[in-house]
């Protein structure tokens, strides 16, 4: 089976507050020249569906939500929660479902 590796996309949307909805929320955030925090939702071992998040990340004071780039079993996580991340940065490792 084959590793995907885990990386901050360019551009990520803000998590929902259904408590505090604004426009904001609506609008992607760039991540290309940003520093963010990680928090993993997912542990090592946990399967995942194209799409389903993984991790958040805070940038510009917002949080977002990271996608997984695969379906498959999270592997490896390089990183762990509240280390400072940066984009193309390797997070952790998806092996693929074949």
């Amino acid at each position: 089976m084959s590793q995907t590796p885990i990386t901050l996309p360019t551009f990520c949307y803000p998590k929902k507050d259904p408590e505090n909805p604004c426009p904001c929320q609506d609008r992607p955030v760039e991540l290309t020249h940003k520093t963010c925090v990680i928090f993993w939702q997912k542990s090592v071992g946990d399967s995942l569906r194209a799409g389903e998040v993984l991790a958040e990340a805070e940038a510009d004071k917002k949080t977002v939500e990271l996608p997984s780039p695969v379906s498959g079993r999270l592997v490896q996580r390089c990183v762990e929660d509240g280390d400072s991340i940066t984009f193309e940065q390797v997070l952790g490792y998806i092996e693929g479902e074949t």
